[in-house]
């Protein structure tokens, strides 16, 4: 997320992706150790963008090792509160 974030163009790819599969855009959030509950609304945000964000690794050569794998993507299931 840390690199999506401080990207422009990433985040404006982002923005089309989520536009394109009709999901809210979500400003990327990263995990700040002083907020205890920065690293819940961060996998709360990657969690409902998951689509858009594996088709910007699929654009983007240099996220696809960023990108959680499937084993992963099990692991930060996490229940919403919004």
């Amino acid at each position: 997320m840390v690199k999506i974030k401080n990207s422009v163009l990433l985040c404006d790819d982002l923005r089309k992706l989520c536009a394109m599969e009709k999901l809210k855009y979500l400003r990327p959030e990263v995990d700040i150790e002083i907020r205890w509950n920065s690293t819940y609304y961060m996998l709360c945000k990657l969690q409902r963008i998951e689509t858009a964000l594996k088709m910007l690794a699929i654009k983007h050569e240099n996220l696809r090792d960023l990108i959680p794998n499937a084993t992963a993507w099990t692991k930060i299931q996490v229940k919403t509160l919004y």
